[in-house]
């Protein structure tokens, strides 16, 4: 594991009090260094995803460890850093997707 992802606090976020009915999440996201570049001009795009188990989308973890992995979150070539977002997620309703999926469905 990148030593600096080991130093952030492994722990599941959003246990703080918020204000009743509050949907907002600190969630983390793993990414390579060049995708990376594209989250910090243009923010999180489904677009720019890959197609994952549940669809094409934009997925967050509720731990760093887990947005640490390598299938998440690759090494740069230079450095050997892993990179992962602290984003503030609004989250709402789900749905279970399949991997051909592009949008959810109604």
């Amino acid at each position: 594991m990148d030593r600096h992802a080991a130093s952030l606090p492994d722990v599941v976020l959003g246990a703080e009090k918020r204000p009743r009915g509050s949907n907002e999440k600190r969630l983390f996201h793993g990414t390579s260094s060049h995708a990376s570049q594209n989250i910090i001009c243009k923010g999180f795009d489904r677009g720019f995803a890959r197609n994952h188990l549940y669809g094409k989308g934009v997925y967050f973890a509720l731990t760093a460890k887990y947005s640490t992995l390598s299938r998440y979150s690759s090494p740069d070539a230079v450095t050997g850093h892993k990179l992962i977002f602290l984003a503030r997620v609004l989250v709402g309703d789900f749905c279970l997707g399949r991997q051909a999926d592009r949008m959810p469905s109604q």
